[in-house]
């Protein structure tokens, strides 16, 4: 008897099949903000303890960020640093086309920089 594929499939007795293709595996589920912060808050207090902060870094989409960088142009303002001021509320404006300016920055907006001699 010849066990070769050739004679075998001659006689019909071995018949070739595709083996199953495994299951795709399943990408992981996103993470999103909102569960970053959970596991945060999870955290305990020995890992801030140790000088381990286990919340995520804020993003320039979280409303700390833009509330910071409002608050630093007050501190510019408080200096004395209006044109310092001015130039960071105008980044802000590009970075932040359809947020509100608050009213008390909305003035430098309105005057031009100083001109330097």
């Amino acid at each position: 008897m010849d066990a070769t594929p050739a004679a075998a499939s001659a006689k019909g007795s071995v018949e070739l099949r595709e083996q199953p293709k495994p299951a795709p595996a399943s990408a992981p589920a996103p993470v999103t903000v909102n569960a970053m912060r959970a596991k945060a808050a999870a955290a305990t207090s020995a890992d801030t303890e140790n000088g381990y902060d286990a919340r995520p870094p804020a993003t320039v989409q979280d409303t700390s960020v833009r509330n910071d960088w409002l608050k630093r142009i007050r501190e510019l303002m408080a200096q004395g640093d209006r044109d310092g001021a001015r130039s960071s509320l105008q980044e802000y404006r590009t970075r932040y086309p359809d947020a509100t300016i608050p009213a008390d920055l909305q003035p430098l907006l309105a005057t031009p920089p100083a001109k330097t001699p």
